[in-house]
Order: structure tokens, then C-alpha cells, then sequence
């Protein structure tokens, strides 16, 4: 066993151990080595050190704020857009629009990595690649055919096909959207993006706070947001519940000469250490399921409510701008939609969404509905009463040919007689078929059978005399 050593650091030492304990990767053994001191002695200065504050903090570099994938994607966008940003900018606008505090040395060495995987890409010319979009590829014009080139037999056919689609140029970018197999449009899938769990479970509550109206692709990036923004306070009064900043405003409060008011116990609302231990652990499952779990260890007891933001989800059964299986309102009202066929079509768009239904049970869920049949064609024909309306439309063309006939309207090369005429014809021949429509509603041609006073009476075969024709044939005519 080796013996100790009790020499002592003098003043230089001293000086040097200070620097020497700031490095994160030197232990105490290697600095006792350095010094050739025991390390006992290094131990005990550092913890010296630590109480009189004269070392800094350590930094946990494995447990620092990181950027995920998706904010890294924004930060590229946003150099996109503005090519010209520092380091601090881009640490702002992670403060201010993601509350995330982040060095500038991640921030650096974060884009490092990520421009070093994108290196590959044309254009690169330097730290950053090349964010111009690439110009589009020049067409060339078809390779001509020789006359020694034969495409007569199947196999040559085939081949000679296969030459000429490789020789000509793929012009144009590539599509990202899916074509639909159904419709034949593009159709593109919507990113997930979940609720906070506070603003979900009582979003008037919350709808004033500046960051829990976002939404975030992950479960993981909620929690993140949760151990942030809804941490309970760790520097607080037991006897007036008040809340400080650091504990020295608070050992401050408590040594004041007049005691602070009491008040009642108020259980703070948050996430404490044990909470946010449990949500780190996580659980299998998708990001939907993740956050499910998370909400019921926040709020155990509550239901547990829709965590997905929707905002261009539209449900077929109540745009009618959408594709051609609309289930259309007045269908509904009609009585033509039953609540089990709704459900059928509003699981159908969630799952267009990448949102999991397991059974909606709409036609549980909703109340019977009556049953409303649709009206027939001789009803609809019975309510516009065409007679009647036949008799309107005649005396109201009447009126009309007579203050033609009384204005002439003068037409260049015409007479005032023959500019009549231009009128008058088409309007004669309008009133002879809306006489016509007038004597097949009253003689008879189209009978129906109505109920009036308890006795069927059938309509259309009471003309059987010249009085009752001439009676139906009574109509003031222009002409």
C-alpha cells in the first residue's frame, strides 16, 4: 500500500489547483498526480472551494438543453431565409419562440454536424452548404435512331423501348405528394401535433400563458415543455406561500424581523422531482399513446381528452366542398343519413389524418334521430301549385307586352311596327305553351288522388262539359 502523501500545497499551488478543478475532465486523482499531493488534499480544497464559491458550477454536458431534429430543420429554414444571422440571433430565436435555452457552442457545434451530413449535397462550397435551390436540368433533345435499329419482334420492341426511355432526360422535380389510388389527387400527410396537457385539460385557464397554446410532433418535446414551463416552485414560504426566485431571497424573507402572514396550505400545482422522474421513464406505444399517459399521470382521475391539434381537418358529413361522397345536409335532415353511417364516414377522414379510432359509436352516442321519408315528386308538385302560378306568370307577361307596345322601342333600320313584332312573337309563343300547362293541369292529363274531409276525391276528370272548359279556358290575352 502506498504511503500517504502529506505534503502540503503552497501559495502558487493553490493558485494553479483553482484552474486545474475548473477542467471537467480532470478527476481528483489526476490533479493529485499533477501536484504530487495526496488526494485527500484535493478532495478537501475542492469542496473548500465549492463553499466559498470561488468555483463555478459544473456543467453537465450529457444532461444539457439540445436541439431536436425538427427545431435544427427550422434553424436551417430560418438561415435559409436570412443567410447573414450570428450564433446569438439564432439563440434568441430559440428563446423566444421554443423556450429553449441553449448555448452557442450546441448551437455550433449542432449545425456543424448537421452541415457535415448534408455535405454531400450539390453546391457545397464551404462550412455551410449551398441553401440556393439547384437549377433545373436542361432537356436534351432525343437521340435519333439509326436506320440499323429494328424493333419488329417482341423482344426487340421491348428493348428498343427500354433504350429510349433511358436515353431521354427525367424533366421536371420530383413529386412529394401520394398520388390517392381512389381520387387521382395528391394527397399529403399532416404532421402530428399534441396539445399541452395543462392547456388540454383547461385551456380558459391557460389560454393567456405565451407558450402552452403550442404544439409540438413528439411526446418527448411535451415533456420537455411540461418540466419547463409547469415545474412547481422550488424556492417557497411554508407559512405564507409565497414564492421566491433563489433561496437567498427566501432565507432573507425568513430571518426578516416581522414574521410574514399565515395562510392556508395551497398545494402547488406542477410537476415536483418525483413527477418528472416518472415522465422521463416514458412507456411504449405511439406519440398519441405517450401523451395519454403522461396527461394520467399529471391529472390521475381526469378523463383524458383529445390530445391532436386539428386545423384543416374538415368532416365530410359537413363541408359539401369536398370529394363526391359527401353525406350532404339536407340528406341528414331527411332522414337519408343515419347516425351509424356518420360514424362510418368521420372515422374514415380521422384515419385520413393518421389519427387511431377504435370505434367511435356515433350511433350510440347520439339520440334516436326521427325518421323523416323524403317527399315525393307529386307532392313537391302538389306544394307549387301550378295552376295558379300559371295564371301569375300570363297576367304578368300581359302587363309586359302592353308597355312594349306602348314604348315601340325605335330600332335603327326598323319600323316601329316590325320592331314590335321582334317582341311580341317569342312572347306569343311563351304564352301558348304556359296555356298548354294551364288546360293539362285542369283537364285531366296528370290525375292525383288526395284526401279532403275523410273522402278521395281524384283531380284532373271534373271537365266533362263546354261550361267547365270554357271555364278553364278563361285567360286574359294580349293578342
Amino acid at each position: 500500500m502506498p504511503k500517504a502523501n502529506s505534503r502540503r500545497l503552497d501559495k502558487d499551488e493553490k493558485n494553479v489547483l483553482v484552474h486545474l478543478l475548473q477542467a471537467p475532465k480532470l478527476t481528483n486523482g489526476d490533479i493529485a498526480r499533477i501536484l504530487n499531493v495526496d488526494e485527500r488534499t484535493i478532495t478537501r480544497r475542492r469542496k473548500q472551494l465549492n463553499t466559498l464559491g470561488h468555483l463555478s458550477p459544473e456543467r453537465n454536458v450529457k444532461g444539457a438543453e439540445k436541439l431536436h431534429e425538427w427545431q435544427l430543420e427550422k434553424v436551417i429554414t430560418l438561415l435559409e431565409e436570412q443567410p447573414d444571422l450570428q450564433l446569438k440571433d439564432i439563440q434568441d430565436f430559440l428563446q423566444k419562440e421554443y423556450d429553449l435555452k441553449v448555448t452557442v457552442s450546441t448551437i455550433s457545434r449542432q449545425l456543424s454536424r448537421a452541415n457535415k451530413a448534408r455535405a454531400t449535397r450539390p453546391g457545397y462550397k464551404g462550412k455551410r452548404p449551398d441553401l440556393q435551390p439547384p437549377t433545373p436540368q436542361q432537356a436534351q433533345p432525343p437521340l435519333p435512331l439509326t436506320p440499323g435499329d429494328s424493333f419488329t419482334d417482341a423482344a426487340g420492341s421491348g428493348a428498343g423501348t427500354a433504350s429510349i426511355q433511358q436515353a431521354q432526360p427525367i424533366q421536371g422535380e420530383a413529386v412529394d405528394e401520394i398520388q390517392s389510388p381512389s381520387t387521382g389527387h395528391p394527397t399529403t400527410t399532416p404532421l402530428l401535433r399534441l396539445k399541452c396537457p395543462y392547456y388540454a385539460c383547461n385551456s380558459q385557464r391557460y389560454a393567456s400563458h405565451p407558450y402552452c397554446q403550442s404544439a409540438w410532433p413528439a411526446a418527448r418535446d411535451v415533456k420537455d415543455h411540461v418540466c419547463r414551463q409547469h415545474s412547481t416552485p422550488k424556492f417557497r414560504c411554508n407559512r405564507c406561500m409565497e414564492d421566491f426566485v433563489d433561496n437567498t431571497a427566501l432565507v432573507l424573507h425568513q430571518r426578516a424581523p416581522e414574521p410574514c402572514p399565515w395562510r392556508e396550505w395551497v398545494v402547488p400545482e406542477g410537476v415536483d422531482d418525483e413527477l418528472k422522474e416518472k415522465l422521463r421513464r416514458g412507456g411504449a406505444g405511439d406519440e398519441v399513446e405517450k401523451w395519454r399517459k403522461m396527461f394520467r399521470a399529471i391529472f390521475p382521475g381526469a378523463q383524458v381528452p383529445d390530445p391532436v391539434v386539428y386545423e384543416n381537418a374538415y368532416f365530410t358529413a359537413i363541408d359539401p366542398t369536398l370529394d363526391s361522397d359527401v353525406a350532404s345536409p339536407v340528406a341528414i335532415l331527411l332522414g337519408e343519413y343515419t347516425p351509424a353511417r356518420l360514424d362510418h364516414h368521420v372515422e374514415a377522414h380521422l384515419e385520413s389524418f393518421g389519427v387511431p379510432v377504435e370505434g367511435l359509436a356515433l350511433a350510440s352516442a347520439l339520440p334516436e334521430l326521427p325518421h323523416v321519408a323524403p317527399p315525393s315528386a307529386i307532392d313537391v308538385f302538389d306544394s307549387l301549385h301550378p295552376v295558379g302560378y300559371v295564371d301569375q306568370v300570363l297576367h304578368g307577361l300581359a302587363l309586359l307586352i302592353n308597355q312594349l307596345l306602348a314604348l315601340g322601342f325605335p330600332v335603327a333600320h326598323l319600323h316601329s311596327f316590325e320592331c314590335s313584332l321582334l317582341f311580341i312573337c317569342p312572347l306569343a309563343f311563351l304564352v301558348l305553351v304556359l296555356l298548354s300547362v294551364r288546360i293539362a293541369g285542369e283537364c285531366g292529363m296528370y290525375p292525383r288522388k288526395t284526401e279532403e274531409g275523410g273522402d278521395v276525391v281524384e283531380r284532373g276528370r271534373g271537365v266533362d262539359n263546354d261550361a267547365d272548359l270554357c271555364r278553364a279556358l278563361e285567360i286574359t290575352c294580349p293578342l
